[in-house]
């Protein structure tokens, strides 16, 4: 089990029913109008952007998706634009947050690598910069290991990427309830080792999060999350 299963900031699930799908029309509408917007930024020219933009949203909207769909990438974007960062280096991370789950096959360990080979492919395809940089800040989400060097916008990208397990008990549970379901090919044994092992490494952690103010406002929270989800395997 891959450490990405718990990664993500708050967000709501869509959920069956009618009004799900109005949910997921309208999130894919407001998503489609901040990718145009940050392809803008990177001086990527509209019709490649509508391309990959449609094969984003698909991509996030597969059926076995119960976390890492819509809300989540609309929650990622929600939380990068408050954060600290240059015009330039807001590009970088809205892009790797866009294209960080792009590959997602709970079965599979190499979705981050893969999700970086396509960002990167396509950012040099369309002639805009920051290939590289974009492809290193997906990369690093696979184990959420810093560099000793770590750039603010990597710094950024990782901690949000972490947020959700700082979030109030309720949304974290609901979280947890939904990375199960993308797991459900698993029995429960090796789902609770696979994740106890994930929870622990973090535990272990000196500290979590790698910017002061996430660790103010998340640090004891996710910490009491995760000991508490572990008490239960």
């Amino acid at each position: 089990m891959s450490s990405h299963i718990h990664c993500g900031p708050p967000s709501c699930a869509v959920r069956d029913g009618d009004s799900s799908v109005d949910r997921v029309d309208e999130l894919a509408t407001s998503l489609m109008t901040s990718w145009f917007d940050c392809c803008h930024r990177a001086r990527i020219a509209l019709g490649p952007a509508t391309a990959m933009g449609e094969r984003l949203v698909m991509a996030y909207t597969e059926p076995h998706r119960h976390y890492h769909g819509l809300a989540h990438i609309s929650a990622c974007l929600e939380l990068v634009r408050q954060a600290p960062l240059t015009d330039a280096e807001l590009v970088m991370a809205e892009l790797a947050l866009w294209f960080q789950d792009a590959v997602y096959d709970p079965r599979a360990s190499d979705n981050e690598q893969r999700s970086a080979e396509l960002a990167s492919a396509w950012i040099d395809e369309v002639g805009a910069e920051g290939a590289e940089e974009v492809a290193a800040l997906i990369a690093m989400t696979k184990g959420h290991v810093l560099p000793d060097a770590a750039s603010r916008t990597m710094q950024v990208v990782h901690d949000i990427d972490l947020s959700i397990l700082g979030a109030d008990p309720v949304e974290y549970e609901r979280y947890v309830a939904d990375i199960r379901a993308e797991y459900a090919w698993l029995s429960d044994h090796d789902f609770a080792a696979g994740r106890a092992a994930v929870l622990e490494a973090f535990l272990r952690a000196d500290a979590i999060f790698a910017l002061p103010g996430y660790r103010s406002a998340l640090e004891a929270s996710a910490r009491r999350n995760l000991t508490h989800e572990l008490g239960r395997y």
